[in-house]
């Protein structure tokens, strides 16, 4: 599963700055729910191996990925739910009228 997502990472338009916002919230948003369904596999593995009495570190290097995977995830996560937002206050920022804004 982690490959499968990190390809489609890879593949996908998230690098690319002139992608359409849109698009890419949506392919985000049904990455984010593989990630949460990975993460709760992750943490029923590490459950399963302590109770099994298996070493986790024999596990490190798939876990470490998956680890990888969480952060860089995060960071278009981040970046493209930030670019959304900052579309969606800008146009309200452009139609506002700052004279009458009360500052106090």
């Amino acid at each position: 599963m982690v490959i499968d997502i990190e390809t489609e990472l890879a593949m996908s338009t998230v690098n690319k700055k002139d992608a359409e916002i849109e698009e890419v919230c949506n392919f985000l948003l049904v990455i984010r729910k593989r990630m949460e369904n990975l993460d709760t596999m992750r943490k029923d593995t590490s459950k399963y191996l302590h109770y099994l009495g298996l070493v986790e570190s024999d596990y490190a290097e798939s876990f470490e990925r998956y680890d990888e995977l969480k952060r860089e995830f995060g960071l278009f996560d981040k970046l493209w739910f930030g670019r959304s937002e900052w579309k969606l206050f800008m146009s309200t920022w452009l139609k506002s009228q700052f004279q009458s804004i009360d500052i106090e």
